[in-house]
């Protein structure tokens, strides 16, 4: 198992080519762009943090209710730039990989899973280095979870480098039969 190669654009570009998506003259749009030296602060923290796989440093923010519902707003599986970071994520990887899944690694990619969760940190909604494509399946498992920790990061957590889950099939009959199994 190997690491996957995580987002390598500017996360901080994205970001405002996000904002600057919005109409010009919306409410939502003038908030984010008056709160864009914290954003790019703190997208200077993550990043930091994520190069050093420390991720777990990272403090949730105090935006207000309507600076949170704005950071959320520019998230959408289908908008242009989760497209452009999902691109620019799986195309790094080899290309058996590409759109399957890597926390299953049976369904195809369909959504973006974000690591650090965007309800408790939303300005990283849109950050790159945040997003992991996975399935809906996988995704939805992360959902009720507050600790991200207790998840695998397959951009940055030490994966090991032999085999380790090994399988028994049993052929009966009318059907199959599997045995997962650990071995040190």
């Amino acid at each position: 198992m190997k690491n996957l190669k995580p987002f390598n654009g500017d996360a901080k570009k994205e970001y405002k080519d996000a904002v600057s998506r919005m109409p010009r003259n919306s409410v939502s749009r003038s908030r984010l762009e008056l709160i864009e030296d914290d954003i790019e602060t703190v997208y200077d923290h993550y990043k930091k943090e994520f190069d050093n796989s420390s991720l777990n440093d990272v403090k949730i923010h105090n935006w207000s209710a309507k600076q949170k519902e704005d950071l959320l707003s520019l998230y959408g599986y289908h908008k242009k730039i989760i497209r452009n970071i999902k691109n620019n994520i799986t195309n790094q990887q080899i290309m058996t990989i590409r759109s399957t899944c890597q926390n299953c690694t049976i369904d195809s990619v369909n959504t973006m899973d974000h690591i650090l969760p965007k309800i408790a940190f939303p300005e990283y909604a849109v950050n790159g280095y945040n997003l992991f494509p996975c399935c809906s399946i996988c995704n939805g498992y992360k959902a009720d979870i507050t600790d991200h920790s207790a998840f695998l990061n397959l951009f940055i957590d030490e994966l090991p480098s032999v085999q380790y889950l090994f399988v028994e099939v049993h052929d009966n009959i009318d059907c199959l039969n599997f045995d997962f199994f650990f071995i040190k």
